[in-house]
């Protein structure tokens, strides 16, 4: 009974155990020197972290309002389309009754230069 087969197998765990700790410790080091020289060229990592947490959240609250948003388009995209359309023809309309209507009085004046009556005379 004086044999211990337990014994080596805590030795190895605990050599794990000490190789995954020194392991963690070099990377936490290796991180710290990493963010001290972004923190010297200028980064600021508050700031990012704080505009990454409130876009986070923007995202999140607008994501509910996507769908419903979405829906109403597709349902109100005939009407909006109309009335685009009678917001392009409209100027044209206006423009051809300003043609007409410059060409009448142009047709009056010359009427009136040559002695002729003009309409309701």
């Amino acid at each position: 009974m004086s044999e211990k087969p337990y014994k080596s197998l805590a030795t190895d765990l605990l050599g794990k155990i000490r190789r995954d700790h020194d392991a963690a410790a070099d990377l936490l080091i290796r991180a710290d020197i990493r963010l001290d020289a972004q923190r010297v060229a200028g980064r600021d990592h508050a700031r990012e972290v704080h505009v990454r947490l409130r876009s986070d959240a923007a995202r999140r609250g607008v994501a509910g309002q996507i769908a419903a948003l979405t829906e109403a388009i597709n349902r109100n995209a005939d009407i909006v389309m109309d009335v685009a359309h009678q917001a392009l023809d409209h100027p044209i309309e206006l423009r051809a009754q300003f043609i007409d209507a410059q060409q009448g009085l142009e047709q009056a004046a010359s009427g009136a230069r040559r002695g002729t009556p003009g309409p309701g005379m």
